[in-house]
């Protein structure tokens, strides 16, 4: 990645103006854009990385539910879109400490592994599908968690409708968070990998969603140019 195409990307007001125009385009009421964009503001204030890591996401979700549509059996981007931007919610709960650091011990990495959990705690009254799809966003990965035993405790009593949607939807923030984890950060899991070297990885994190990883990087909706997928050269 070159140094403009960093700047870019790291980019707030940028960034936030990608995720506004997206709202717009998706025709989500200006009052439920505030609410999501409210949720966000603790990651905003405090954890900077975090909070640019779920714009880039929601951005590149967009495009990527935008290529599934079929696929996932959805009618519009719109909860993709959302679920995406809001999937990280529950690491305001993590300590900034552990979320900083480059080299994160098994411990650090025990403590992150509960913002899923948190993420669906936070959202759940607020952003019910949200919310749902953040507790699984890490659930087609090679390093799956919470236990599917979790899930189920906490979720036996939501709808089924609600469930089997997003069962449809959580391959989105899935694929959106690790892709912008593997070309994005610099820790002792990522190594910020160049998007054209990046399918096998993609392949070796989410194991699950194979077949659609393989038609993303099929339609070039991934593996290109990042800046070009989360749509900020137009901007």
């Amino acid at each position: 990645m070159n140094h403009d195409d960093g700047k870019l990307l790291n980019n707030q007001d940028l960034l936030e103006k990608r995720v506004h125009r997206i709202f717009r385009e998706l025709e989500i009421s200006e009052t439920s854009e505030s609410k999501a964009m409210a949720e966000l503001e603790p990651l905003k204030t405090d954890k900077p990385e975090t909070y640019l890591h779920s714009l880039r996401c929601a951005a590149s979700g967009y495009k990527i539910i935008e290529a599934l549509l079929t696929e996932l059996g959805v009618d519009n981007p719109n909860a993709g879109f959302l679920g995406s931007l809001l999937h990280d919610t529950g690491k305001i709960d993590v300590p900034k400490e552990i979320l900083e650091k480059k080299e994160l011990t098994k411990k650090d990495r025990d403590v992150i592994k509960k913002h899923p959990l948190y993420t669906y705690r936070r959202l759940h009254n607020k952003f019910r599908l949200s919310s749902l799809m953040g507790l699984k966003h890490h659930n087609g990965k090679k390093e799956s968690y919470p236990s599917k035993e979790e899930i189920a405790k906490l979720t036996h009593n939501e709808p089924t409708t609600l469930l089997n949607l997003s069962c449809r939807l959580d391959p989105i923030d899935s694929i959106a968070d690790v892709y912008d984890s593997l070309l994005m950060r610099k820790n002792n899991k990522y190594r910020m990998i160049p998007p054209r070297k990046s399918r096998k990885y993609m392949l070796r994190e989410i194991p699950a969603y194979e077949e659609l990883i393989n038609l993303l990087y099929k339609k070039k909706v991934l593996g290109g140019n990042y800046v070009a997928l989360l749509g900020l050269r137009r901007l």
